[in-house]
């Protein structure tokens, strides 16, 4: 399942000055894992993921992700951004559901990821 939002971010590489703000169009995938689908043949319902999804994205959309202040604690590179929604997803699927990872496309190509 993936979604999609537009937000600036702006990191402090190498000797610690900060790059310039600048605007990615932000990729999310989400991957889930089971052993068992119900009877419909689903493991969990793609509309349910897909709110869950834009819910999270929603609070990031137009933002600078510095200023959120889960990602403010961290630098809002595109791993940690896997790792806000992976924390955001994490427990609100239900039993025998596993959130496997979560990979985030800040640019064409360059994608980071987070899974526990």
């Amino acid at each position: 399942m993936e979604i999609s939002f537009r937000a600036s971010h702006q990191l402090a590489l190498g000797g610690g000055e900060p790059e310039p703000l600048h605007e990615h169009n932000w990729r999310v995938r989400v991957e889930l894992e089971g052993g068992k689908v119900g009877p419909e043949g689903l493991l969990v319902d793609f509309v349910k993921v897909k709110k869950l999804l834009a819910e999270i994205a929603d609070k990031l959309s137009g933002k600078d992700l510095g200023e959120v202040a889960e990602l403010a604690e961290r630098s809002p590179s595109a791993e940690n951004v896997a790792r806000y929604f992976y924390e955001q997803l994490r427990g609100r699927f239900d039993a025998g559901v596993r959130l496997a990872r979560v990979r985030v496309e800040e640019a064409p190509g360059c994608w980071g990821g987070y899974r526990a």
